[in-house]
């Protein structure tokens, strides 16, 4: 290794000046930021998480950067932008399409308040639902050398098969079944088999108001049914299950027969079954409840919550009086 001899008297120097620390490179603190932190959060984070706030129905972040440097006049280049908006944990993702106008408030609270009210008496809940298999389903992103043009391959008529499946958070464990299709007869099969695989344990058994749920020559066995809130899919952590499924197994695939679709679907559930690891971190509830934590405390009506505050004003002063106290509690000393 050849090294200059003014650098070497310089580290001489180092040392002789500091020690170790003189000659260890620990690295700058780079340039000063543009735009502070404080700054960023303050004035600009709310406008990437509500475009509406500057005019917009929705900001990428190439996007963002244009309204940051022509609008807003600050001198910022791409990266530094992406670098910020890491640093905020902020990430672009494709909502849920969910029917937010038909839900139900006051029955979402009641279920969670539910739910919650039963994981602490100890009681064991699965979550049960049903899932469709395209043999050619919605391409999705794929990282590909610049320039290139990858194309997703589909089949040439429509192909799906069908999937029930209940899945115990706390445990991991998973029960599924390919099916063509669901109806009531298919799901009273589902049932007897969840029953066997359970040991007819006493369980409730979340899931949705499809038809075939509420059939009632249904034989439930040793479960007990729980609903969820009408248009209220985010309510139940096996969509978790379904979504991970679909992008992990049949990302960029797509069958050529209902043959080869079949033993996708069987293939994708059977190595999802025996990873409970991942399965509990997929379906992981709790980040549900802690986001709803403020619904889970009942609010009382406001005409009970004054009527029973002065009850019990009115029931300690007529006590006090009796007592010969209520002058001494009216003027402490």
């Amino acid at each position: 290794m050849h090294i200059p001899q003014s650098t070497l008297y310089r580290w001489i120097g180092r040392y002789n000046r500091k020690g170790l620390d003189g000659v260890v490179f620990k690295g700058g603190s780079g340039r000063p930021r543009k735009i502070s932190i404080a700054k960023f959060q303050a004035e600009y984070v709310s406008l990437i998480l509500e475009p509406q706030l500057a005019g917009e129905d929705n900001f990428t972040a190439v996007k963002f950067h244009k309204c940051l440097t022509q609008e807003c006049r600050e001198s910022l280049c791409y990266q530094t932008l992406l670098n910020y908006m890491h640093e905020r944990s902020l990430s672009l993702v494709a909502p849920r399409p969910s029917v937010v106008d038909k839900q139900n408030e006051d029955d979402r609270r009641e279920f969670l308040l539910k739910i919650h009210q039963l994981y602490q008496a100890g009681t064991e809940i699965w979550y049960a639902d049903e899932v469709g298999f395209e043999g050619d389903p919605r391409p999705r992103s794929k990282w590909v050398k610049v320039g290139s043009k990858p194309v997703a391959g589909r089949a040439s008529e429509h192909l799906r098969f069908s999937a029930i499946g209940a899945v115990n958070l706390n445990t991991g464990e998973f029960f599924s079944l390919a099916v063509p299709g669901v109806d009531s007869i298919v799901f009273q099969t589902y049932l007897d088999e969840l029953s066997k695989v359970t040991n007819n344990r006493k369980i409730t058994l979340a899931l949705d108001n499809a038809a075939w749920h509420k059939t009632a020559t249904l034989n439930w066995h040793n479960f007990t049914p729980l609903y969820l809130p009408e248009y209220s899919p985010d309510l139940n952590p096996i969509e978790n299950l379904w979504r991970y499924i679909k992008i992990n197994y049949f990302n960029g695939w797509y069958a050529k027969n209902i043959e080869q679709l079949v033993e996708k679907v069987c293939h994708s559930l059977h190595q999802i079954g025996s990873n409970t690891t991942q399965i509990r971190s997929t379906t992981n509830f709790k980040n549900l409840l802690r986001q709803h934590k403020h619904k889970l405390i009942p609010f009382p009506k406001k005409q009970n919550y004054y009527l029973n505050k002065f009850s019990s004003f009115l029931g300690f002063a007529i006590s006090n009086w009796l007592n010969g106290e209520l002058a001494e509690w009216c003027h402490p000393v």
